[in-house]
């Protein structure tokens, strides 16, 4: 009896580790903090990060982080796909990646890790979702419920959220997409709305 229950017992530890091993091999490659190493970026081993790889490395970090019950710090406002695309080729290499990682550490290192006038407004990167430079109308409303949500889970209070401003309102020559200049410009005109 002792012995039929030990290989049950053996069985259903290989099972459950058969199981998990995909788990714990996806959360091995994205560290809950710091830099994300490119091979952890780079899904299919070609050199390269695509836009859709980027966003599911992403979105793995913040469900990891989710899940631990961490916060989610600068994930909330972390640089999108073109921040680190510069030179637009719709793909980033290991050298790309590197130079971005350390200017973002420059950014924040520089405003204080975000302190001051204007710290919580969103970057361009942050609502153009799949990096093609542009941002579209269901995109801008994914990113910003996802925005809304991360800033809500670490206690920040949602005073404007009612007054937040539509696609529209952005879009000001109204091509059915926003430029980054469009954005910049309203987030101006934001800055200075706050100002008077």
């Amino acid at each position: 009896m002792l012995r039929t229950y030990h290989k049950h017992s053996l069985l259903l530890q290989w099972m459950i580790a058969g199981l998990l091993a995909p788990l714990s091999l996806i959360a091995a490659d994205i560290p809950q903090t710091g830099p994300i190493p490119f091979e952890a970026y780079d899904k299919d081993n070609n050199g390269k990060i695509s836009p859709q790889e980027f966003v599911e490395t992403q979105n793995q970090r913040r469900k990891m982080r989710i899940e631990a019950g961490l916060p989610l710090g600068g994930l909330a406002n972390a640089p999108g796909f073109t921040f680190f695309d510069t030179n637009g080729d719709n793909q980033i290499t290991p050298d790309e990646l590197t130079q971005g990682q350390a200017n973002r550490q420059n950014q924040q290192a520089g405003r204080g890790m975000g302190m001051g006038q204007g710290r919580n407004m969103p970057a361009f990167s942050d609502f153009d979702l799949n990096g093609n430079g542009s941002i579209e109308h269901d995109e801008f409303y994914d990113a910003r419920a996802r925005r809304m949500y991360d800033r809500a889970d670490q206690g920040f209070p949602m005073r404007n959220a009612a007054s937040a401003p539509s696609f529209e309102e952005i879009d000001s020559n109204q091509d059915k997409k926003i430029s980054p200049e469009e954005f910049k410009a309203h987030q101006l005109q934001h800055r200075r709305m706050r100002q008077q």
